[in-house]
């Protein structure tokens, strides 16, 4: 679940002061649960994305969801990014794709990075069976999953094509439900960290699963690889300008995982590191306006350093 905090009052939006206004997407809460979340400040929106691949939109004053949509995946949402000044949102997933919701001119339909190939998968097999009510998705057990193979025997007893294909489309439901109800979430996923370029607001950047740093183009789907030292344990990045260079400030399990560490984007090479965390840094940022990077640490303190001095 999110909340929605009003920094200003120091209370929960919605709530009285001290009391959570929670946030949760619908559905049985062993499959469902709402993993990422970001504001689209233009609409006075925000996004939540959960274990299941579904984003939902809601507005904040009043708080309502106003949209939802499905990913052609059955996956976690690990990951918003909002683009400066056009209506994109980016959504990275555990699957290792990424989704680009163009909410002005394409209302219900999501781009693809990297673009699918020819076929169908099986997870988007399960998003073809996955029912609109998910209160109504129970387990299936092992005889009712046999029974439903049963279908593979009509044809040798002389049904119609008709009860043959309905029967084996009923087949396809069971397995893809049976697959559904056995997945459990993902919830410690850092693959598919996305964010836009800082400067180049056609190329936006994400994180492999293997800690990679990879650079796409919005138009062509063309991608780029970098590599950064380890980087297997590389898990979070944003972009920010330092004198006329790009570089980046990432977390990474290097040193204990208790610092943020500062790249040359464009030589690869390895400039800083930020110190002073005493647990792990889960999250780094850059602020939109100001020379200030934001590093977040599981020891419960966030620190905000210049960009300049790095002090």
């Amino acid at each position: 679940m999110f909340y929605l905090w009003n920094y200003e009052k120091q209370g929960f939006k919605g709530a009285p002061i001290g009391e959570p206004k929670e946030i949760t997407t619908p559905g049985p809460q062993y499959l469902a649960k709402a993993t990422a979340a970001k504001f689209v400040a233009p609409k006075g929106w925000f996004v939540v994305g959960d274990t299941l691949g579904r984003i939902f939109v809601y507005t904040y004053d009043p708080m309502k969801e106003v949209r939802r949509l499905h990913t052609p995946e059955i996956c976690d949402i690990t990951c918003f990014a909002i683009h400066a000044t056009k209506p994109y949102v980016l959504a990275g997933s555990s699957s290792g794709r990424i989704f680009l919701w163009d909410y002005e001119n394409d209302l219900m339909s999501m781009s693809v990075y990297p673009p699918y190939q020819s076929g169908h998968s099986k997870i988007s097999a399960m998003r073809e069976f996955l029912p609109d009510d998910l209160s109504k998705l129970r387990e299936l057990s092992s005889t009712e999953r046999m029974f439903a193979r049963s279908a593979a025997v009509l044809k040798q007893e002389g049904h119609s094509a008709a009860v043959i294909a309905a029967s084996a489309k009923r087949l396809r439901e069971q397995d893809a439900l049976y697959e559904l109800s056995q997945r459990r979430p993902s919830m410690d996923s850092k693959d598919g960290h996305v964010v836009f370029h800082s400067n180049d607001t056609n190329t936006f950047a994400s994180v492999t699963s293997e800690g990679a740093v990879q650079t796409w183009n919005l138009h062509t789907a063309e991608c780029n690889t970098k590599l950064l030292g380890d980087s297997k344990k590389l898990t979070c990045i944003d972009y920010f300008t330092h004198g006329d260079e790009q570089y980046l400030i990432t977390c990474s399990g290097r040193h204990g995982g208790r610092v943020a560490e500062i790249w040359d984007f464009r030589s690869e090479s390895f400039f800083l590191t930020l110190e002073g965390h005493t647990s792990y840094v889960d999250v780094v940022s850059m602020h939109p306006s100001l020379p200030i990077l934001i590093t977040g640490s599981s020891d419960g303190t966030v620190r905000l350093w210049n960009s300049t001095t790095f002090r």
